[in-house]
């Protein structure tokens, strides 16, 4: 069983406060990565990532289901669950993922939310979805029942 916790990129909450990122009505994306990539939370576009996981079942998924709301001075963003179903000849391996506004146009404009790290067996060890199987294998990324993120809301 996997397990990770979603890590806020620093842009992110100035982006949020300014409006950059609409929780509300922009489109958003779940990002496989690779092993290769280190996560940073000076990060703030997706052109920063690396290790972007593209073939044998890894893509983009756009977020579908997605609700924003605040009741009771607490915030909420959450979605329908995630899943990658490995295709093609070789396994498909992620380690992270990531989360990202898809409405700007153009990786070098598109701002990160935050990241996660799917630790398989403790250590950091990458999720493996072995080729070959039928049906198809697939790992999905349950998101908490409180949602992807909350936020609480206070008077200063």
């Amino acid at each position: 069983m996997s397990t990770a916790t979603l890590n806020f990129y620093n842009s992110f909450s100035i982006e949020g406060l300014i409006g950059t990122v609409d929780l509300d009505s922009h489109s958003f994306v779940c990002i496989p990565l690779s092993a290769s990539y280190t996560p940073s939370a000076a990060h703030s576009r997706v052109s920063d990532l690396t290790g972007e996981v593209t073939t044998d079942g890894g893509a983009r998924i756009t977020l579908t289901g997605v609700t924003a709301n605040q009741s009771g001075g607490i915030g909420k963003f959450d979605a329908d669950d995630v899943t990658y179903t490995q295709s093609g000849a070789n396994d498909l391996v992620i380690k992270y993922f990531a989360i990202a506004d898809d409405t700007p146009s153009g990786d070098a404009n598109k701002p990160l939310l935050g990241w996660g790290l799917l630790d398989n067996a403790g250590g950091g060890t990458p999720v493996t979805v072995p080729a070959g199987g039928s049906p198809a294998n697939s790992i999905k990324i349950v998101w908490h029942a409180n949602g992807i993120f909350k936020t609480i809301l206070t008077n200063a």
